[in-house]
């Protein structure tokens, strides 16, 4: 009879990551032994998860654990446990296995959504999979991506397959595809009724909104319009109004001029040297 299967590779390897006695400062058992807790996310991520995950995305490795069955046991820090992931028991990892989804992912039956789509819609445990498969086959890519001098980047795939620079290429494509906002964004209101009225509310906030605004851009409107009719009413009483003003000051410029002796008056200059001489 052949030897039971050892321990699921990732498993071993969060195992060894916390076994680490130098690292304890970073990760390490809980004082029982029965959960483990991650003392400094940021360090943790970015020094110890290249070294036995090949990504520094603490995110995924949560979603990770999640999806063998660790639960996080403690609101105020990262801590995490399973019952078979314990200290000095090894042995027990190959009881540790993947979830299986709670529910079957959606048929495609709603609105004609192909089952690919649909369990990528309905499935978040198969979407962190995804996510971190894609994650690993990029750092196995870029460790096989080379640029030899004189030569372009990437050798020829095996068996006249394409080469792994097209490969990475690729997996990039479907990485920025899989986290991209807009992608999350729906993916979040498909599976969260909560979200999707939130979203219908601050619509309908925007919507009235924007009526408000409009009504108050149909009053400016009507204002100036108003405005300009009145004023093209005043225009004629305007213009007599002025050509009464230039009638008056000929007519006492004229005068002014004949008790000046015949001198031409600028009506508006005597009246400024006559108050420049009360001033004085």
């Amino acid at each position: 009879m052949p030897p039971p299967a050892g321990p699921l590779p990732r498993r071993r390897r969060s195992y060894d990551l916390v076994e680490d006695a130098e690292t304890d400062g970073v990760v390490s058992w809980s004082a029982d032994g029965a959960s483990f807790v991650v003392w400094k996310p940021p360090e943790f991520a970015r020094d110890l998860l290249p070294k036995h995950f090949k990504h520094n995305n603490f995110s995924s490795f949560v979603r990770q654990l999640n999806t063998y069955g660790f639960r996080k046991v403690d609101p105020d820090r990262w801590e995490f446990a399973n019952e078979f992931f314990l200290r000095g028991h090894r042995e027990l990892l190959r009881e540790i296995h993947r979830r299986k989804p709670s529910g079957g992912a959606p048929s495609g039956g709603g609105g004609g959504a192909p089952p690919a789509v649909a369990r990528l819609a309905g499935d978040p445990d198969y979407r962190a999979r995804l996510s971190d498969d894609l994650l690993e086959l990029r750092a196995f890519l870029r460790v096989r991506v080379r640029l030899p001098a004189g030569g372009a980047a990437g050798e020829a795939g095996e068996a006249g397959g394409p080469p792994p620079a097209a490969l990475l290429a690729a997996v990039d494509a479907s990485l920025a595809e899989l986290t991209a906002p807009r992608l999350l964004q729906l993916l979040s209101l498909a599976e969260s009724p909560s979200c999707l009225a939130r979203l219908c509310a601050g619509l309908a906030r925007k919507s009235q909104q924007q009526r408000r605004l409009l009504a108050a851009a149909d009053e400016a409107r009507a204002k100036g319009r108003d405005a300009r009719r009145a004023l093209a009413a005043a225009q004629p009483r305007l213009a007599a109004a002025a050509h009464r003003t230039r009638t008056l000051k000929a007519r006492a410029q004229a005068a002014l001029s004949a008790a000046a002796g015949g001198r031409t008056v600028n009506i508006v200059g005597e009246i400024n040297n006559l108050l420049s001489q009360v001033g004085k």
